[in-house]
């Protein structure tokens, strides 16, 4: 902008004029560029200059790629920069390549930890399940790339296992075979299942079942594979009885609720001044009691 230009644009806002920004007045600061960059009208019209550059840094953070807009009319200010030299063109796509390339890779990185996470915690459970040396033999004749999907595949089901909550529907059931009808809920309430609850469940599942099966079935069945499988159903019985029984009894609790009168419900009359002196004479009776 030229300096007669910035001339005329200064002279233009009348003395009752005031920023927009910081609501100084023409009169209180004379020496300032006043312009009017949008399509705003009235007390809205008028900014400084600084003060319209100072706004623009904040919005831009430092991109100076990054368009501007009027917060009231939306209109885009219309900024002119100095040409860039060759070299800084050159860093700039190289910015924006960068810009582009670090959310995909920063997505690689997470899918891979997460990938290579179950594919151990795969490994580890299957030579647990199997016991070391069946593990060792089976894992000999598969070939190597059928293990990068057989393991990560092991989190990922006992994981869907944890999805699928049928206790609810037990529970339904013998709510409705069992409770009486005469004080039916207003609706079914049911808790969400907390999903740090099912991600331990899922992870602790194997160990939990190697665990039960060794010490319940040890002395019964020789086998490894079939004493953790025996612990892992016996072990999931338990937990779905526990469930079914803390729902029901839940339900219960909520199907024989019973609403009692309050304190004011002991007088015989209400007082002709309503609501106010029952309290008062209830607070009264008690100081005398």
């Amino acid at each position: 902008m030229s300096s007669t230009e910035v001339q005329s644009v200064q002279d233009a806002p009348q003395t009752s004029d005031v920023c927009f920004f910081c609501l100084e007045s023409k009169e209180e600061s004379k020496n300032s560029n006043w312009l009017n960059p949008c399509l705003c009208c009235g007390s809205t019209k008028w900014v400084h200059e600084n003060c319209l550059q100072r706004w623009i840094d904040v919005m831009q953070m430092g991109d100076s790629l990054t368009p501007v807009q009027c917060t009231q009319c939306g209109y885009q200010y219309r900024l002119r920069y100095p040409p860039f030299p060759l070299p800084m063109k050159l860093l700039i796509k190289v910015d924006q390549a960068i810009s582009y390339a670090c959310p995909v890779l920063t997505g690689a990185f997470v899918f891979g930890s997460i990938y290579w996470i179950a594919v151990t915690f795969g490994g580890v459970t299957f030579i647990q399940v199997f016991g070391d040396a069946d593990a060792y033999e089976i894992l000999s004749r598969l070939h190597p790339a059928l293990l990068f999907v057989l393991f990560p595949a092991i989190p990922i089901s006992l994981m869907s296992l944890q999805l699928f909550h049928w206790e609810n529907s037990v529970a339904a059931m013998l709510e409705r075979l069992l409770l009486p009808r005469q004080n039916p809920p207003s609706a079914s309430v049911e808790v969400a299942q907390s999903f740090t609850r099912s991600i331990c469940y899922a992870v602790l599942m194997p160990t939990i079942a190697s665990w039960v099966g060794e010490i319940l079935l040890g002395n019964v069945i020789s086998s490894s594979f079939y004493r953790t499988l025996a612990g892992g159903l016996l072990t999931m019985a338990v937990k779905s009885i526990c469930e079914i029984y803390f729902k029901y009894q839940n339900v219960s609790r909520n199907r024989h609720r019973q609403i009692l009168n309050g304190p004011l419900s002991d007088i015989a009359e209400l007082p002709p001044n309503g609501l106010d002196e029952c309290a008062n004479e209830y607070e009264i009776g008690d100081e005398r009691g």
